[in-house]
């Protein structure tokens, strides 16, 4: 999980005490903490795709793109990452570029673009 922190800590100028809270944070809120010294190879498929996310926003981003993050999830899992990009969208400003066959949190977004037949449209469709 500190993976990202440990290899960006000196150009982000984090802590090792900062690195491991918020690694320890990030793994409890994505459910995964009892996992936490783990192999990230001996997790099931819905838990590597959380333990991905929760390393990419350990990092604090401004802007996020993901590409079809909920594919292949349970109900379960698709809900969590779904809360948890909304709740970052808009506690942190953080901009989301998210690519998806489904549309993830249809009142949320302030702005949206929505591409179809190959045409980038404005996200009129939400009001439908």
């Amino acid at each position: 999980m500190c993976f990202g922190l440990k290899r960006l800590a000196e150009a982000l100028g984090i802590s090792p005490e900062e690195q491991q809270t918020r690694s320890s944070q990030w793994l409890e809120r994505v459910g995964l903490a009892s996992r936490a010294h783990f192999s990230p190879w001996t997790l099931s498929y819905g838990q590597q795709r959380l333990l991905a996310l929760a390393t990419v926003l350990s990092l604090e981003p401004r802007i996020l793109c993901v590409d079809d993050p909920c594919a292949g999830l349970d109900a379960a899992n698709r809900a969590l990452i779904t809360s948890i990009l909304e709740e970052e969208m808009h506690a942190r400003g953080m901009a989301i570029l998210w690519t998806a066959h489904e549309l993830p949190f249809v009142n949320s977004p302030k702005q949206h673009l929505h591409l179809e037949a190959g045409r980038l449209e404005p996200g009129n469709f939400l009001s439908a």
